[in-house]
């Protein structure tokens, strides 16, 4: 297995080396594309070369070109809102966006999309090589839904570039829909702790069948980033966690969370036992306001939903709870009991509770 994985990484490696080559290849091609003054005539056929006399595709002059009006035009002040869904993002255009947003260090603000794009793991080692130079990035947004990353690789290359920017607070990565747990190791988010200013958290992880294992994993990240206050994580459809995946999760969680929303919705596995530790987990957490959970379609009875009430019952400083436990099998009785526990939660101001 260790010869195994080492193989990978390096494959990995000579990819990166040899798309380092590829960069700078690149950059010379747009360059050049760039400093093509002479006007073509109508109907003529006209074919650029660099400087080794390789023929520059027309497309990866128009994505740049395109690039570089999108940035200008969705950049409002130290913010911009970059969306490229949708554009077959191949290593060539990665390493074009990769160029671009270098060029973009004085944001503080950045959201962009790259969902639908087919991005494989050595791109999105480039993307993270644009974002390391963006180091005054206090909110970043990465959407990343359905593309064809598998295994930890991209994701670690991707946070290596963007603990470079630890001026962040807020930072929202969706990987929804992708096999990165598709390994029996995944130590993809185990640099998060070097954001020492991340409060704000926002990780979708829906249906990318992260398991009990994997959700050990993300656990154990998480014990590590003690600055962390407010968590959005997505864990619906089809992720295969049963109790001993949440009671893994329930170790990292945060004492000092004051916002908690949390999404085990839709053909997981989890049952009353993981229910209550989640119960007992956040009993001890004495700042939490505002809890959202949505574990609708699993496996939790009157015992999971009556344990998890009776140690909110008592909580403190709870003012919004959100619960949604439909298409589970909590009989009237449990309803009852369910809303009688909430009912006693004097601060909660906000509430919503969702049986069916």
């Amino acid at each position: 297995m260790g010869q195994c994985m080492n193989f990978k990484k390096n494959s990995l490696k000579n990819k990166i080396i040899g798309s380092e080559n590829n960069s700078q290849k690149i950059e010379e091609q747009i360059q050049t594309l760039n400093n093509q003054v002479e006007q073509p005539q109508p109907n003529q056929q006209v074919q650029i070369k660099n400087i080794e006399g390789q023929i520059i595709p027309n497309s990866l002059k128009s994505f740049s070109d395109n690039l570089k009006q999108k940035i200008q035009s969705s950049t409002k002040g130290s913010s911009l809102n970059l969306n490229l869904r949708n554009n077959d993002i191949n290593l060539e255009k990665a390493i074009t966006i990769q160029i671009h947003i270098k060029e973009c260090s004085n944001l503080t603000s950045f959201i962009l999309n790259l969902s639908d794009n087919k991005i494989e793991d050595i791109s999105l080692f480039w993307i993270g090589v644009g974002l390391s130079s963006c180091i005054n990035l206090t909110e970043l947004e990465l959407i990343l839904n359905n593309n064809i990353l598998t295994g930890d690789s991209g994701v670690i290359s991707l946070l290596q570039g963007i603990i470079k920017c630890d001026k962040i607070n807020y930072l929202k990565i969706h990987l929804g829909e992708n096999s990165i747990f598709s390994k029996n190791q995944f130590d993809g988010f185990n640099s998060l702790d070097k954001l020492q200013n991340l409060q704000k958290l926002d990780l979708n992880l829906s249906k990318c069948n992260v398991g009990d294992q994997g959700l050990t994993f993300i656990g154990l990240a998480l014990k590590s980033c003690i600055n962390i206050n407010n968590l959005i994580l997505n864990l619906s459809g089809s992720n295969k966690i049963t109790d001993k995946g949440l009671i893994q999760l329930c170790n990292g969680i945060n004492k000092n969370i004051k916002s908690l929303n949390l999404d085990l919705s839709l053909n997981n596995y989890i049952g009353d036992n993981g229910l209550c530790a989640l119960g007992q987990k956040l009993e001890t957490c004495f700042d939490l306001k505002i809890l959202v959970i949505q574990i609708s379609q699993n496996w939790i009875f009157y015992r999971g939903a009556v344990g998890l009430l009776s140690k909110l019952r008592k909580h403190g400083n709870l003012t919004s709870l959100e619960l949604n436990l439909s298409l589970n099998y909590v009989r009237s009785k449990g309803k009852k009991q369910v809303n009688l526990y909430s009912s006693k939660m004097i601060r909660l101001v906000n509430k919503k509770l969702i049986f069916y």
